[in-house]
């Protein structure tokens, strides 16, 4: 039901909070965007707003391929992801993948509280439909718009870090440009 328990019940569909897709309780990533699924305050969180156990990588996964992948399915390219400042927050990501399976992201944001800048490098590959993007170091510099704690803001750096995109939505992404198109991956 609709009920505020935490008991084992039947729980109800919650939204993105990039592009407001229908997400699943079981879901870590949203359908539509890619996005990790940032859940509420009930769920652990290290305090950075991550949840740690979210990001450790499983004891049988292969490590990344050495080389290309065989098929890139179009998949490489520079795409720009737009989210407009609903809720005082507003960003925008840009990130490149390479036929040799690399990829580097930056992302740019402002909130009601701060501004940042994250960063980082790692590898991708194109699994059953999905693109699966792999950060061993995402850095997260961040300037506070109003300094209330000596020494608030500053870098953090989040280890072990992934998104999981689906294939299509970068394989039919629209070209960047013309009326600026949010909550979906853009070819630049």
């Amino acid at each position: 039901g609709k009920g505020k328990g935490k008991g084992k019940g039947r729980m109800d569909v919650s939204k993105c909070t990039a592009c407001h897709a229908d997400i699943k309780p079981a879901d870590r990533f949203c359908s539509g965007c890619g996005m990790p699924i940032q859940r509420r305050p009930d769920v652990a969180d290290d305090g950075k707003g991550m949840n740690p156990a979210k990001f450790k990588p499983s004891g049988g996964a292969a490590p990344p391929p050495s080389e290309p992948a065989p098929s890139t399915g179009g998949i490489p390219g520079t795409y720009e992801y737009h989210k407009p400042g609903s809720g005082g927050e507003k960003s925008k990501k840009t990130m490149t993948l390479t036929a040799g399976g690399k990829v580097s992201f930056k992302e740019e944001g402002e909130t009601s509280m701060e501004t940042y800048v994250v960063t980082g490098d790692g590898t991708w590959t194109l699994k059953e439909g999905s693109v699966e993007i792999h950060f061993p170091r995402l850095v997260k510099k961040n300037k506070m718009k109003r300094q209330m704690i000596v020494n608030m803001g500053s870098e953090h750096v989040t280890e072990n870090d992934g998104l999981s995109i689906p294939a299509a939505s970068l394989q039919s992404a629209p070209a960047s440009g013309g009326s600026r198109q949010l909550h979906k991956w853009l070819r630049l």
